[in-house]
């Protein structure tokens, strides 16, 4: 039965109370019986609603065109079942009953008896419900967290997937078919979605998805608990928020507009009214998006599922955060993790920065604002949009010579160099020579090329039009070169 009262058409085909039914088409187990009709005239059933059980008495059905006319006025009304007198069927009458996918099902019992069955069955079941609705709505209302209040709902759904969202990403699950991939992937079957409505933010909602669960039982279940998770939702938010505090003072500290959308506190009372939340080494992390609103709930959960109860603040151009690192490696591993979370983030993240390590809570303006200046030059076009401020070098020549106009300052200076068959290639091991200060054998390893081959490939740049003899020249030449190089590799088929 499910959990709004109706039994199903299953719970009547295989109750034992029921006796004497005998199964000739079951066209889905699943289907709600919201209503009985005991039938004198076959004329009648074009009176009765969707999900009902119909019953012919032995004096209507006297024959197997009366049933077959039942059969068709049950189809067009969207009946549940239709029961008959056992000796009235016929084969061509289950075949009709096939072909239109009604429910068909046949007694030796006396009808009316088992229409009264019937309903007190209904009845029992329906009060048996209300019953577990009160049980459910008591037991979720002793969890004190979102997971036990999420987990308390898949248990009542058989161990289906159920999730928090927001804007349509997922930033709460739990439930064995949940996964953490966006929303419309927490499982295989059917997809509840109930609001939370009132009191929570725009697009919030609770979701379940089930297989084998009555999708009537499944909203019933997430509306009832809808409330009481709204409220450990908003206590969470506020929460993070009452965390975040310390990491807002101190962003307003940097000198620079991350801190707006603010009051800035008197500077001198900002560390003596946040203590700050951090002991040892730490790094800041900063994230930016073109649509802070969009992205908020896909930052949310990517933060909570990596760092869990760190609290990460909230500025008018993204958030930003400080996390522990542990040793020697750590906080390498913790930016490959990031990026890693990043390249599946729905919506993606425009730019992210990280800082480099600090330990003392007066460098946390320091930390904040390596973050930031590293986030701003993060290319959100790139594969993963993250820079580390301890390599910032390699970020900045992007922002001197857009590739753009890099691609035109080429076209000009270098013709015969870009219009080569193998310029690609030619790009790629000038760069790379310059790079590694003109150490030929250095450059070759570093392109995976033998090093005659890195010298052939030199002299035939040279004799393109690439002075690589000049040395008032080797500056222009990289920064064009090396933009160019950049962009062929976001662009496989681009050899300009």
């Amino acid at each position: 039965m499910s959990l709004t009262g109706t039994v199903l058409l299953r719970d009547l085909a295989g109750s034992h109370e029921l006796r004497g039914l005998d199964v000739l088409h079951l066209a889905s187990p699943m289907s709600p019986v919201r209503d009985l009709a005991l039938l004198t005239d076959v004329e009648e059933i074009a009176t009765v609603g969707p999900d009902t059980v119909v019953l012919l008495t032995r004096e209507v059905a006297r024959g197997g065109w009366v049933i077959s006319a039942a059969l068709r006025y049950a189809w067009e009304r969207k009946a549940c079942a239709l029961i008959v007198p056992q000796q009235s069927t016929t084969r061509t009458v289950r075949e009709l009953a096939e072909r239109l996918d009604v429910s068909l099902l046949t007694t030796n019992e006396n009808m009316t008896k088992l229409a009264i069955d019937m309903a007190m069955q209904i009845g029992v079941a329906r009060a048996g419900v209300l019953s577990r609705v009160q049980s459910f709505s008591e037991r979720i209302s002793r969890e004190t967290t979102l997971d036990g209040a999420l987990d308390c709902v898949s248990i009542e759904l058989a161990g289906a997937g159920v999730a928090i969202e927001t804007a349509g990403t997922t930033v709460f699950h739990r439930g064995v078919l949940s996964t953490l991939a966006d929303a419309s992937e927490i499982g295989r079957g059917t997809r509840i979605v109930v609001p939370l409505g009132l009191g929570s933010a725009p697009g919030d909602a609770l979701v379940a998805t089930v297989a084998g669960v009555a999708e009537a039982n499944a909203r019933h279940v997430l509306e009832t608990a809808g409330p009481h998770v709204r409220a450990l939702l908003a206590e969470t938010r506020l929460r993070a928020l009452q965390a975040a505090l310390p990491v807002m003072s101190y962003s307003t500290l940097t000198g620079t507009h991350l801190g707006r959308g603010f009051d800035a506190p008197p500077v001198d009372s900002a560390t003596g009214t946040a203590p700050w939340p951090l002991g040892g080494r730490y790094i800041a992390i900063c994230l930016l998006a073109d649509d802070v609103d969009r992205a908020a709930p896909a930052v949310h959960h990517l933060w909570t599922e990596r760092f869990e109860s760190l609290p990460l603040s909230r500025f008018s151009e993204g958030w930003v955060g400080c996390v522990p690192v542990t040793g020697d490696g750590d906080r390498a591993r913790l930016i490959a993790d990031i990026s890693r979370r990043i390249a599946h983030a729905s919506p993606r993240l425009a730019m992210i920065g990280v800082s480099r390590e600090r330990e003392t809570a007066e460098e946390a303006p320091a930390a904040i604002r390596e973050a930031w200046l590293a986030a701003r030059l993060a290319d959100p076009e790139g594969p993963i949009p993250i820079v580390d401020f301890e390599r910032l070098h390699e970020h900045l020549l992007s922002r001197l010579l857009p590739e753009d106009f890099a691609a035109h300052c080429a076209a000009v200076l270098f013709p015969r160099l870009v219009a080569d068959d193998q310029a690609r290639e030619l790009i790629a091991a000038v760069v790379a020579y310059l790079e590694c200060c003109g150490s030929v054998t250095r450059a070759a390893e570093r392109i995976g090329v033998h090093r005659n081959t890195l010298q052939s490939r030199l002299q035939r740049a040279e004799g393109l039009g690439v002075a690589l003899a000049s040395a008032s020249d080797l500056l222009d030449t990289f920064m064009l070169l090396a933009s160019l190089h950049r962009s062929a590799l976001r662009s496989p088929e681009s050899t300009r």
